[in-house]
């Protein structure tokens, strides 16, 4: 069994490749591809223990994220294995054009976490002294005001989407966790300050978080 992290352009960085799940990893180079491994290596035992699993997947992310610093990378989805090298061979020589054209068009870009978490509405609370017909129009028309903050906010983040659409920036929608946004965007390797910047313009109703550049695990295939 052969385990396998990424496939990149050949020749592959020539500074020695980092430790693996178990052991340390390699490059194999096939015609004009090569490929992160970790020969002898059989995740699936692994599945049945959680923290075992936590741990691989971790270390995979890791290897991912150290060659990534070295070569353009097209990361596989953990547990991604072969049986043998001689198959792993046969599958580069015969994907090689299709990841090749992927590689090319990922050049120099790198994926990056943003986090947007909605600002929270404040608005002067309401008179003690108001009271009957006063004290229901005021309610009444603080509500509105809430209401508008809501669609406002809204629409900023729907003109920050079609800014990212309009500049052709690749965007990939992750489930809201926490009531946090999260968006997965493909940009240049040093566009974190550019994406921040962004944010805060088109929409200073949401408070932004942008990761290092990562590795471009949505858009690789």
């Amino acid at each position: 069994m052969i385990y396998v992290y990424a496939f990149c352009l050949a020749p592959p960085p020539r500074r020695t490749p980092p430790q693996g799940i178990a052991a340390m990893t390699m490059w194999i180079v096939e015609s004009a591809m090569a490929a992160i491994v970790e020969p002898g290596l059989d995740v699936t035992p692994l599945k049945d223990d959680d923290q075992l699993l936590m741990a691989a997947v971790l270390s995979h992310d890791r290897v991912l994220c150290d060659a990534f610093a070295e070569a353009t990378l097209l990361p596989l989805r953990f547990g991604t294995q072969f049986t043998d090298e001689a198959s792993l061979r046969a599958h580069l020589r015969q994907h090689q054009q299709t990841y090749r054209q992927r590689l090319e068009a990922l050049h120099d870009k790198a994926e990056y976490l943003l986090k947007l978490t909605p600002m929270p509405w404040v608005d002067e609370p309401l008179s003690g002294d108001l009271r009957g017909r006063d004290y229901f129009l005021a309610k009444k028309e603080r509500l509105q005001r809430q209401s508008a903050w809501v669609e406002q906010r809204q629409r900023q983040l729907e003109a920050l989407v079609a800014h990212w659409q309009a500049s052709g920036v690749g965007v990939v929608e992750s489930p809201a966790h926490e009531g946090q946004l999260r968006f997965h965007v493909l940009g240049d390797r040093d566009s974190d300050v550019d994406l921040q910047q962004a944010c805060q313009a088109i929409a200073p109703a949401w408070h932004s978080e942008c990761s290092l550049p990562l590795p471009p695990y949505h858009f690789a295939t």
